[in-house]
C-alpha cells in the first residue's frame, strides 16, 4: 500500500443516536471534555474497539466495500461504530507485527443515514520516533489520524497478506475536547512576521505556545530529549484544506492525543505546525529555541525539526502566508545552528544505515529508501522547497555557518592555541571570549574581521595575560556582528576545549599501564 500520513476534517456536526460497537470497548482513559470552554487545558477522551475477523453484522458489507488488492485478504471488517462526541479515529495494533503486513486499510463515515465512499487509511512508517530510543521501542504501530466531525458512524476494513488480523488490531476513538483556545483562535491575523525586539539577523517568528492550542501537559510522557538541527524537514498532514481558524486547536489536540494515547508516543510528533493562515504553533515541548528530538522523520529525528502544514498540498497550491511562515521559522531555526540553508548534510539513520545526503531544508520524501517511502508533503509544497533555500539564506541576513575547531586541547608546554574557522554569508565583525570552564570572568578575547570570500578564522593562541593557560577546561564562544549594520547579531556559539597536566596524563597512563618487570 502507499504509504502517507492524512488528516481529513468534516466540519458539520449531526446529533444522530449512536450505532452499537462492533466489538468489545475499552474504558476511556480520561474523563469526558466539558463541552463549555474552560480557561484550563481539557483531558483528552480515548475509547478503543477492538477488532478481529469479519464481524457478522458487518457480513453484508463486504460485497459494497472495494475489491482487495491482488495477494492481500480481508483480515477485519467492523460492523458501524458509533462516533458520539469523538472527532478523530485511527487504527492501531501490536508493534511486534512484521511491517509490511497491513496491506489495506479502508474507512467510511456515515452521516445522516448516508454512507461516504470507502477511501484509505494511510500507514506512514517513517512518521514515527526513531526505533533505537525507548520512545520507539515501546510505540504501537498505526495510521494516521482521520477527523471525523460531524459523523455518526464509521466503519473499518483490514486487509493482510495472510489473511489473518495484527495482533491488537483496534478502532481509536478520540475527543480531544473544547478549549478557551478554540475562541481565541477564531479571528487569524497575519502571524509569520519577526518579533522584532530581537537583535539577532533572523529574528524568531510569533509562534503560539502549546498553551495557546489547549495542550494537556499531564498526558505527556517522559522528560524532552535533544540532539542537534542538520536539518529542516517540511512535512503536511494531508486531508482537508476546508477549516475554519477556530478549528485549529482542536486539530492540533487531536493531532497531539493520537500520538500520546493511541501510538504510545511521548509527545505530538512535529517540532512545529502552521496552519493556512500561516500561523506557527508549537509541537513538540521542550523548549521552541532547542534541538527537541521529536517523532516525524524516522532515523532522522535526532538531527533535525519539522514544520508541517495542516492541510494537503499533493494538488492544493501553498498559500502566500505558509510560504512566509516557512522562510521566517527556518530563517530562524536553521540560524540557531549556524546552518547554511543552501547547502547540504549527510546524516545516517540512526539504525545505522543508510548514510544520505540531504538538502538542509528537505521534504520529507527525501528519507526515503527501499523500505520507506511517502508522498509527504505533497507535491505541490514538495515543488516550494527549492526556491525556500535561497529565500531563508536571505532572510538570516549576515551570517556564520558551520564553525568548527581544529582540535579539541592540547597538554600544557606544548604548543597551545585553537582556531575557529567558519564560513561566512556576509561581511562579518566577530569576537571569540575564552573564560574558565563553568566561571563568568572573561580571561581571554580575540577579535576580527571576515567577508564571504575569506571567510572567517579566529584563533586563540591559548595565552592568558601574556602566559599559558594552566590546565583546565575553557569555554570559548564565538559571536559577531553584521559589517553592515552592527546592531544586528549572529547567534553566538559555543565549544570547550582542555587543556592537561602533563605530568597527571603521565601519571594516570603509568596507573592504567603499570610498567611491566623484566621476563
Amino acid at each position: 500500500m502507499r504509504h502517507e500520513h492524512r488528516w481529513n476534517v468534516r466540519v458539520r456536526r449531526t446529533g444522530a443516536a449512536l450505532v452499537a460497537l462492533s466489538a468489545m470497548l475499552i474504558a476511556p482513559i480520561a474523563p469526558t471534555a466539558p463541552s463549555a470552554a474552560s480557561e484550563r487545558p481539557v483531558p483528552p477522551e480515548r475509547s478503543s474497539v477492538a477488532l478481529g475477523g469479519v464481524d457478522p453484522r458487518a457480513r453484508q458489507d463486504l460485497t459494497s466495500s472495494p475489491k482487495v488488492a491482488a495477494g492481500l485478504k480481508v483480515a477485519a471488517l467492523s460492523s458501524p461504530i458509533g462516533v458520539g462526541q469523538r472527532e478523530v479515529v485511527g487504527v492501531t495494533w501490536s508493534a511486534d507485527t512484521l511491517s509490511g503486513e497491513v496491506g489495506d486499510l479502508l474507512v467510511r463515515t456515515r452521516d445522516d443515514g448516508r454512507w461516504s465512499a470507502w477511501e484509505e487509511l494511510h500507514v506512514d512508517e517513517s512518521h514515527a520516533p526513531d526505533g533505537s530510543t525507548l520512545e520507539g521501542r515501546r510505540a504501537r504501530r498505526g495510521s494516521a489520524p482521520l477527523v471525523v466531525s460531524g459523523a455518526d458512524d464509521v466503519q473499518v476494513r483490514v486487509a493482510t497478506a495472510s489473511g489473518r488480523a495484527p495482533r491488537g488490531l483496534r478502532v481509536e476513538l478520540i475527543d480531544p475536547g473544547r478549549a478557551a483556545a478554540d475562541a481565541n483562535a477564531a479571528a487569524p491575523t497575519a502571524t509569520a512576521t519577526a518579533t522584532e525586539t530581537e537583535t539577532a539577523t533572523a529574528v524568531r517568528p510569533t509562534i503560539r505556545t502549546r498553551a495557546e492550542w489547549g495542550a494537556d501537559e499531564s498526558i505527556r510522557k517522559g522528560a524532552p530529549a535533544y540532539g542537534t538541527v542538520d536539518v529542516g524537514f517540511v512535512h503536511h498532514t494531508a486531508g482537508s484544506n476546508s477549516y475554519a481558524a477556530e478549528d485549529v486547536p482542536g486539530i492540533i489536540r487531536g493531532i497531539y492525543a493520537y500520538h500520546v494515547t493511541s501510538l504510545g508516543w511521548n509527545d505530538i510528533g512535529y517540532s512545529f505546525l502552521v496552519d493556512k493562515w500561516g500561523r506557527l504553533w508549537e509541537g513538540r515541548a521542550g523548549g521552541v529555541d532547542r534541538p527537541v528530538i521529536g517523532a516525524h522523520t524516522r532515523g532522522y529525528n535526532a538531527h533535525s525539526f519539522a514544520l508541517a502544514t495542516l492541510g494537503d498540498h499533493q494538488t492544493a497550491p501553498v498559500p502566500e502566508a505558509v510560504d512566509t511562515a516557512y522562510t521566517t521559522l527556518f530563517a530562524w531555526k536553521l540560524g540557531l545552528s549556524h546552518v547554511d540553508p543552501t547547502k547540504t548534510t549527510t546524516l545516517t539513520d540512526a539504525d545505522g544505515s543508510p548514510t544520505k545526503v540531504f538538502r538542509n531544508i528537505s521534504g520529507h520524501r527525501d528519507f526515503a529508501d527501499a523500505t520507506k517511502a511517502t508522498e509527504c508533503p505533497g507535491q505541490a509544497l514538495y515543488e516550494r522547497i527549492e526556491p525556500l533555500r535561497p529565500r531563508v539564506r536571505s532572510a538570516q541576513g549576515a551570517m556564520f555557518y558551520r564553525p568548527l575547531i581544529d582540535r579539541p586541547g592540547w597538554r600544557r608546554g606544548d604548543p597551545g592555541g585553537v582556531t575557529v574557522r567558519a564560513s561566512a554569508s556576509a561581511a562579518l565583525t566577530w569576537s571569540l571570549e575564552v573564560r574558565s570552564a563553568g566561571e563568568s570572568r572573561i580571561v581571554a578575547t580575540r577579535t576580527g574581521s571576515a567577508t564571504s570570500g575569506s571567510g572567517l578564522v579566529a584563533r586563540w593562541d591559548g595565552l592568558i595575560d601574556g602566559l599559558p593557560a594552566r590546565d583546565g577546561s575553557f569555554d570559548l564562544t564565538l559571536t559577531a556582528t553584521s559589517g553592515e549594520d552592527p546592531t544586528r547579531s549572529v547567534p553566538p556559539w559555543r565549544t570547550t576545549v582542555v587543556v592537561t597536566d602533563p605530568v597527571g596524563d603521565l601519571l594516570d597512563r603509568t596507573r592504567r599501564h603499570p610498567p611491566r618487570g623484566p621476563r
